[in-house]
């Protein structure tokens, strides 16, 4: 991994063997194994999100008529990878709205009983169950999904990478 003059971020990958890159389970749509991609994942640990890349491979082992195969086995992977980053991202939304509704629910229960009932204990539990839903809310709204947004553009990043496969 280096940079070039272009200020792309360059990563370099060695291929000796095809039946490690690529994943054995993959029928129809070729994808690369989680290894390859735990590579290139570890390759961008450090690299900002909005930075382009490139991915050089160098393989003796793959043939010039499967140099596209190749390619989109990356590309496919990395392209699953967004849509489940974007079904997270929904299910983060709803999530958050259904646990805030929840604490808020448990915030009037414990004013109503506040008010029809001088048993402080249980206002006050009802009061922390409310404010626990709400922090847990505002904790997946703005953290998990924050994480998540990274991990979109991170593959974002790949699926748009120049990819180059030499001999």
């Amino acid at each position: 991994m280096n940079k070039d003059e272009e200020l792309n971020y360059v990563i370099e990958m060695n291929i000796l063997d095809k039946s490690d890159f690529i994943s054995p389970y993959c029928s129809k749509t070729p994808v690369i194994s989680s290894e390859a991609a735990l590579y290139l994942d570890n390759a961008l640990k450090y690299v900002s999100p909005k930075r382009e890349i490139e991915i050089n491979i160098v393989s003796n082992v793959i043939e010039e008529n499967e140099k596209e195969f190749f390619k989109n086995a990356i590309i496919n992977y990395y392209s699953n990878n967004i849509k489940q980053h974007f079904r997270d991202l929904f299910h983060y939304n709803i999530l958050s709205f259904v646990l805030l509704l929840i604490g808020v629910i448990f915030i009037v229960i414990m004013l109503i009983v506040e008010t029809n009932s001088s048993n402080q204990i249980w206002s006050t539990i009802l009061e922390i169950v409310g404010w626990v839903f709400i922090w847990e809310a505002a904790y997946t709204f703005f953290f998990e999904k924050h994480k998540t947004k990274i991990e979109l553009l991170k593959s974002k990043q790949i699926v748009n990478a120049k990819i180059t496969i030499n001999n």
